[in-house]
């Protein structure tokens, strides 16, 4: 993996060297936790909490109900920002 940083320029000393961002990285671990954030990939859109590596379109879940997938999430927040 830190060959691909690597690759694309990106300085890694300050981040595995000299644990510059160490504390940081681990606050937002904790906040995440506190969110109910158990794993990736998990996301909140528009305090909505996403979790899992869902479908971009719509879905339905084991019990039939339909959900909201990616794309009527970001529709709904893209229609919402403007």
């Amino acid at each position: 993996m830190t060959g691909y940083a690597t690759s694309l320029g990106v300085d890694i000393s300050a981040c595995l060297t000299a644990g510059t961002y160490y504390d940081e990285v681990e606050n937002d671990i904790a906040d995440g936790r506190a969110a109910g954030v158990q794993g990736t990939p998990s996301f909140f859109i528009n305090g909505e909490f996403v979790v899992g590596a869902l479908p971009y379109e719509d879905f339905t879940d084991q019990s039939g109900t339909l959900q909201d997938g990616f794309k009527t999430i970001l529709t709904k927040a893209v229609s919402a920002a403007k």
